[in-house]
């Protein structure tokens, strides 16, 4: 990707704050915080949409506050700069839970009499996209993604397709996994940790330039590759996959002299980088893995990675604690799925970004 695209703005929700660090940090130090959300902390900014007269479902409200949050950091306090060219993409693989089994509970009770084609869209993952377009009067393409560990790092790669493509001019990027009820319990036994829900702002660096709008981070190149299955297999069960990366089509290789690791899912064996042929060991201190320390966050993983990324390049000096022991110029994002989508991308500091020029 030639195109610089910069993170104006964001926001992590976790009952640890607003920030991927802080859900990180508060369980590194040990800290007591809540598998969900509380949110009556939020009814105030929610209230502040006319959201109609229908009382919203969680991940809807969830949704909504991420998006207000992350507007609020990247200064958009009158609205929208365009609504004509604004997206949305989400990650999101289950759509309205509490809606649909109350609509198939209440159609098995009823019958066929109860069906209607106003309804049914509502099954589907991809109205919640539609829906958040609607409440924040987005015109722009509006996508949602359903692939599980990789959707939202799918939703940020289909948002930088579509500002290099000139298809909007700002992109929001969500992200949610939630604590519901309604879920399997192979859903918890698969290594669900805490409940987030994130949002990133993207928009082209010169127009965020333009608008005097301070990047918080820079998205820099993202390549998605599919594993095979025999692939998988061999990530999952945590054999040696040294080349895996290096021969799958799409692999990353950048010729960077300081960079990192962050990685989410399937161990710590996937994630090889291939500098003049050497591979980068997690001896030398250069990996972190966000689900060793905070679980599967599933749906919400590539959101969380690159939101975390960009809070590493933006510490205060007097933080207890750092993953990588010190502030990073340059973080490598990888997130891959048992479906076998992986995807990788380049995040930087703006201050790099702006050295290296």
């Amino acid at each position: 990707m030639e195109t610089e695209i910069a993170i104006t703005g964001e926001c992590v929700l976790s009952s640890a704050g607003e920030t991927a660090f802080a859900l990180c940090e508060n369980i590194v130090l040990g800290k007591k915080i809540t598998q969900q959300i509380d949110l009556q902390m939020y009814e105030k900014e929610i209230a502040s949409l006319n959201t109609g007269p229908r009382e919203l479902y969680r991940i809807q409200k969830l949704l909504l506050t991420a998006f207000l949050k992350a507007s609020h950091a990247a200064g958009l306090k009158m609205g929208l700069p365009s609504p004509e060219r604004t997206g949305i993409f989400l990650g999101n693989s289950y759509g309205i839970e509490e809606f649909k089994t109350e609509f198939f509970r209440l159609y098995k009770k009823s019958g066929p009499a109860l069906t209607s084609s106003t309804l049914f869209p509502f099954t589907n993952a991809n109205s919640l996209a539609s829906w958040l377009a609607i409440q924040i009067d987005a015109k722009g393409p509006n996508l949602t993604f359903v692939g599980g560990s990789t959707s939202s790092a799918e939703a940020i790669l289909a948002a930088c397709d579509a500002l290099v493509a000139d298809e909007c001019d700002m992109a929001f990027v969500g992200g949610v996994s939630i604590i519901d009820n309604n879920l399997s319990d192979e859903f918890y036994a698969s290594g669900f940790g805490y409940e987030s829900a994130g949002m990133l702002v993207l928009e082209k660096m010169k127009n965020a330039t333009l608008a005097n709008r301070r990047p918080i981070a820079i998205l820099k190149d993202q390549q998605r590759t599919i594993f095979t299955q025999e692939q998988i297999e061999k990530i999952m069960h945590k054999k040696s996959v040294s080349g895996v990366n290096d021969e799958a089509p799409g692999c990353f290789h950048q010729d960077i002299p300081e960079i990192v690791y962050l990685g989410n899912n399937l161990g710590d064996n996937v994630f090889s980088y291939n500098k003049n042929k050497s591979e980068i060991t997690k001896e030398q201190d250069k990996f972190f893995f966000l689900s060793d320390v905070i679980g599967n966050v599933f749906d919400a993983a590539g959101v969380l990675g690159v939101a975390l990324s960009a809070d590493l390049f933006n510490l205060p000096k007097n933080t207890k604690w750092c993953p990588f022991g010190r502030t990073q110029e340059s973080i490598l994002y990888s997130n891959i799925g048992s479906n076998g989508s992986a995807v990788k991308m380049l995040v930087e500091s703006p201050a790099f970004t702006r050295k290296r020029k």
